[in-house]
């Protein structure tokens, strides 16, 4: 487990995937994601979220299916004003340490939301910093968080879904390397 607080270069980032530069690359690419020069170097956070995203790919999972879960759960961190607290380019996978299931995380971004995310007990009216005011606001424009929420919920499902029907397949290809290697 990575350690919070801790900055990992592109090549300390490739070894703990276990995976090459170019499957990397690839991975932030199809995922949207940042890159950093290498004296800035990555968070725990980042680190994290790329093995999320590369256990979901080992489990079938389309990727296609992860970059729009992400969009809704980043979306719905800047319709709750989260997105507002950070500074950094992808504040949006700073939690990603918090891991396991809960009711009041987001799926991918680990994000603790501070209600439980499938009652709909919002508070989005919470802002930490000042922005450019808009003609009209989200909601007058059909934006609404819980909308958004439930739409990730739904996608979560569907995820997890696939990860329960392919880990049986996953366990049974780890039996059979363990024979041969």
């Amino acid at each position: 487990m990575p350690n919070r607080g801790e900055r990992y270069s592109f090549g300390d980032i490739c070894a703990a995937l276990g995976k090459g530069p170019l499957f990397v690359r690839g991975i932030q690419r199809d995922l949207g994601l940042p890159r950093r020069r290498h004296e800035d170097g990555y968070s725990a956070g980042y680190l994290c979220f790329l093995e999320k995203a590369i256990a979901l790919r080992a489990f079938a999972v389309p990727m296609d299916r992860i970059v729009e879960l992400l969009e809704m759960e980043k979306k719905a961190l800047q319709l709750l004003h989260i997105d507002s607290i950070g500074e950094d380019e992808y504040w949006y996978l700073e939690a990603c340490l918090n891991d396991g299931p809960s009711d009041y995380r987001l799926f991918l971004t680990g994000v603790d939301l501070g209600f439980p995310i499938a009652e709909g007990i919002v508070q989005s009216h919470l802002n930490f910093r000042v922005r450019e005011s808009e003609l009209f606001r989200g909601a007058e424009m059909g934006e609404d968080v819980r909308r958004v929420l439930e739409a990730c919920l739904r996608l979560q499902g569907e995820i997890l879904d696939r990860v329960r029907k392919e880990a049986p397949v996953i366990r049974d290809a780890l039996a059979w390397a363990e024979r041969y290697l």
